[in-house]
């Protein structure tokens, strides 16, 4: 609890309603789904919706339908990205997925996006 709110992520529950309900708590949850489960398309197609990533309609569509067998779900959507930053995000996160460098990750994440603004 005193990480989160170090990060100044609310850590208890106030009138924009309890910590897990927050948005950045919900995205950042979407993220550890898809470091956890790299090839499962909910997970990674949650994640590619959330805040974070911001994926489009179509931009999701075109993920899922080039699904490469030999690459986790995961490490096929920085071919999808926007922009170099996506694409470094994404490579980022795919690497914490098959490192483990969770708590990395995250702290990485909020500082580097706008996500507590």
């Amino acid at each position: 609890m005193q990480r989160l709110q170090r990060w100044g992520i609310p850590a208890v529950a106030d009138k924009q309603g309890g910590l897990l309900d927050q948005p950045i708590v919900r995205c950042l949850q979407k993220v550890l789904r898809a470091v956890a489960m790299p090839d499962d398309l909910h997970s990674v197609a949650s994640f590619a919706r959330c805040e974070l990533a911001c994926f489009s309609d179509s931009a999701l569509q075109g993920f899922i339908q080039a699904h490469d067998t030999d690459k986790t779900r995961l490490s096929q959507l920085a071919e999808h990205a926007a922009s170099a930053a996506e694409v470094e995000m994404f490579s980022r996160i795919d690497a914490a997925s098959r490192t483990g460098q969770v708590i990395e990750l995250l702290e990485e994440l909020i500082d580097q996006s706008d996500l507590l603004t």
